[in-house]
């Protein structure tokens, strides 16, 4: 496993008010410190687990083929966001889901693809939750520094955003942000020169912002801590977000029809207020960075309905 490879699954699952137990992460990772403070009853673990799991979420590249996950020790999933480095051999099919940012409250121009291994070769019926679209105007601070400054030029926001330019020849706020070439000048708000418009590429604390990482946590950090998490978030927090709920919904629907549910990863009932008082259980899981591993069981009470269709 690298050891740089920001947990990011572990981190939806948390702010997703999911319970986590155990964390593999590499021994020398700079996330470390942050895991503990963000959940410090969590047990942190250094070698991929051989007891038995229902469902992994792995950061970046699973492990190769010969893996105690794929021989044995995962029952239903493995869920990544880049290929494997090595053929995953029968019974296990991988399925792909593409999902848009914009499409889940992003401002990212790009499609991201999340692999489902699975064994069972009928594709899974899963819909990410989608969100109100947003463009690049919901995550500029006009009280950054920098910047030359521009004359007032008029800009308009769009129904459906997309990568546009401004009268002005400027990238406007009010499109998205080009996953493609993130080094580009913006035609942006500030309140530090007299024409309230500078041109200027997006701080890294905005860029961080770009992929879903909150202000609170992107502020809290050195610099230099801030460009190694800009390197290492590669799909934007969100896309995860969106589809947590529908993989675990679906690893619960194949528990009930199996008849054999786990007990121990719990949902906070806080945001089920609105939901039905029908109990679900969610089977063991484990998620975590590259070739390492969060593990826990749950009980979710309450779960959010979910809206389905056929993308």
């Amino acid at each position: 496993m690298h050891k740089n490879v920001f947990p990011s699954w572990l981190f939806i699952l948390s702010t997703q008010l999911y319970n986590i137990q155990w964390l593999c992460i590499h021994s020398q990772s700079p996330w470390i410190g942050l895991v503990k403070r963000l959940r410090p009853s969590l047990e942190v673990l250094h070698s991929i687990p051989t007891f038995p799991l229902d469902v992994v979420f792995c950061d970046g590249s699973p492990p190769g083929s010969t893996s105690f996950i794929w021989t044995g020790t995962t029952r239903f999933g493995v869920v990544c966001t880049q290929l494997p480095r090595s053929k995953i051999a029968q019974p296990w099919v991988m399925h792909k889901l593409s999902i848009r940012h914009c499409d889940v409250g992003g401002v990212l121009d790009g499609v991201f693809t999340i692999r489902m291994f699975l064994r069972d070769k009928r594709h899974p019926d899963l819909v990410p939750l989608f969100q109100p679209r947003r463009d690049v105007s919901s995550i500029i601070d006009s009280t950054s520094t920098g910047g030359t400054e521009a004359s007032a030029c008029t800009q308009t926001a769009m129904k459906i955003p997309s990568q546009r330019r401004t009268p002005c020849g400027m990238l406007s706020i009010y499109g998205l942000f080009p996953l493609q070439a993130p080094r580009q000048t913006f035609l942006t708000p500030s309140v530090f020169v007299s024409s309230k418009w500078v041109h200027r590429r997006l701080s890294l604390v905005e860029r961080l912002h770009v992929f879903d990482v909150p202000l609170l946590l992107s502020k809290s950090m050195p610099s230099e801590v801030q460009r190694l998490l800009l390197l290492q978030v590669k799909t934007p927090l969100k896309v995860l977000a969106s589809i947590v709920d529908p993989i675990l919904w679906y690893i619960s629907q194949k528990y009930e029809s199996q008849n054999a549910f786990s007990s121990g990863l719990s949902r906070s009932n806080t945001k089920m207020e609105q939901s039905s008082d029908q109990k679900h259980t969610i089977p063991e899981v484990a998620v975590g960075p590259e070739h390492g591993y969060l593990s826990s069981s749950t009980t979710l009470d309450r779960f959010r309905a979910l809206h389905w269709t056929v993308s």
